[in-house]
């Protein structure tokens, strides 16, 4: 948790998921109202991966809005809930 993908020099897989805007906090099933329309999820999918290059890190892209299958590790137990906009 210390190092970036700068520090590494790694590449970065960037991997489209709607369901990361999921609205959990009512109900059984998680809600996606505030999720941005496909076209402009796309436009900001892209934008990242843009942002990121220019920083000097290569970018591995997903095929966007496609279903896909992936394997990732992550190295330790640690989950992060970053939004400005809400109070939890």
């Amino acid at each position: 948790m210390n190092r970036s993908a700068l520090d590494e020099k790694g590449p970065i897989l960037l991997i489209s998921n709607f369901t990361l805007h999921g609205d959990c906090r009512k109900g059984r099933r998680p809600g996606f109202d505030a999720a941005a329309e496909p076209a402009l999820a796309q436009q900001l999918y892209e934008k990242v991966a843009e942002l990121i290059a220019q920083q000097g890190v290569e970018v591995k892209k997903g095929v966007f809005a496609a279903h896909m299958h992936i394997s990732s590790i992550n190295e330790g137990p640690v989950t992060f809930l970053l939004d400005s906009g809400r109070l939890f």
